[in-house]
């Protein structure tokens, strides 16, 4: 959520004083409650067909993805539009050319986002 804070009269224009010079008009973000992040245990094993050099990228991506706004769409950042593998309702494509795919569900009671199950895409399935 933003505001804007705005003169006395309430009009946003009336901030411009006459010699056209603007006047500053601050901006405050709220930033949303923090997720936490629950990682299933069969992640380590999904790891295991990932190059190691890679554990990083996809362990940032997660975290830089999913710990504010899990919910939100986003260009690599998709609902999926049937639950897919392990009943994963959403999923993030990370990686060179986009070749890493995390899927994950949210929990808003418990404002937690579990990460389901991490992979490779198979170019040979397309």
């Amino acid at each position: 959520m933003s505001g804007l804070i705005w003169n006395r009269s309430g009009n946003p224009l009336d901030c411009l004083d006459k010699s056209g010079d603007m006047s500053i008009i601050m901006v405050m973000m709220v930033r949303s409650k923090q997720f936490r992040l629950v990682y299933a245990s069969r992640i380590k094993q999904h790891l295991l067909a990932v190059a190691p050099q890679y554990h990083s990228l996809i362990r940032q991506t997660i975290e830089e993805q999913l710990a504010f706004q899990p919910d939100v769409e986003t260009q690599n950042r998709k609902p999926l539009q049937n639950p897919a593998i392990f009943n994963a309702t959403w999923e993030i494509r990370s990686g060179p050319n986009n070749c890493f795919r995390v899927y994950y569900d949210v929990d808003r009671t418990l404002n937690e986002v579990v990460i389901l199950a991490v992979g490779v895409k198979n170019e040979t399935a397309f």
